[in-house]
């Protein structure tokens, strides 16, 4: 039995029952065949907890774990800033997470955080239950940050505000009621500056893993102001 505690779960999503609820849509989920996966949080709030986390992801029967590395974004820097991890925790984590994947039956994912990737093609993680190769459907696996860039993803915002990133980078690129998806694709500026590495900032621009990392780009750019800042939260360029 996991001892996850509901209480923090609702308390990040500020609704009492809402772990529950979650389960009872993973239950219905797999009643019908449905895949799904989980998507869970990183934050200080949760750390003792992330190997239950996981094991409730495998024991639901979920095709993938989906662990968020908590970002700036402007309500996290309001409400709860001190949640977000330094680049040494997260390093303990995330090299957690690379040996647990060996023995995991499903794939983990970290979006918000490309060093993981790093990690797993350093150790050479082979996994027992799938073909390594699937490894590379991991968010930043041998290309880096995804926003906005080719075999990456954009967003688009129900008011058809269009921008780089799913969870963070919320800079405005345009707008489909105003251009096409392709004319914002193929010719926004922000997006042709994002797509040149060479052009990257600090550690990240001196960085031997700059082209198959390129550090979060949202990361930097919450905390920062700057997409093309070196990533606060890399522990590789820790000095």
């Amino acid at each position: 039995m996991t001892v996850l505690k509901a209480y923090t779960h609702d308390w990040f999503r500020g609704e009492g029952g809402s772990f529950n609820k979650a389960l009872e849509g993973a239950k219905a989920c797999k009643a019908v065949d449905l895949p799904f996966q989980f998507g869970m949080t990183i934050r200080r709030g949760t750390l003792d907890e992330i190997p239950d986390m996981l094991k409730l992801a495998v024991d639901f029967g979920a095709t993938a774990a989906e662990f968020f590395d908590l970002v700036q974004v402007p309500r996290v820097k309001k409400e709860i800033p001190e949640e977000v991890l330094a680049p040494d925790e997260r390093k303990e984590v995330m090299e957690w997470l690379a040996k647990a994947q060996k023995d995991c039956p499903i794939i983990i994912r970290v979006p918000g955080c490309p060093m993981y990737a790093i990690l797993l093609q350093e150790k050479e993680v082979q996994p027992k239950y799938f073909p390594a190769d699937l490894l590379k459907r991991i968010p930043y696996y041998g290309r880096g940050c995804a926003a906005g860039m080719p075999r990456g993803y954009l967003t688009i915002l129900p008011n058809g505000d269009v921008i780089p990133c799913h969870a963070s980078l919320q800079t405005k690129l345009g707008n489909i009621r105003e251009k096409s998806i392709t004319q914002i694709w193929n010719n926004s500026p922000i997006l042709l500056k994002l797509r040149n590495r060479n052009l990257l900032e600090g550690g990240c621009s001196q960085c031997i893993y700059r082209d198959k990392c390129s550090g979060c780009r949202g990361r930097a750019y919450e905390e920062t102001g700057d997409m093309l800042a070196m990533d606060p939260s890399c522990w590789f360029n820790v000095k």
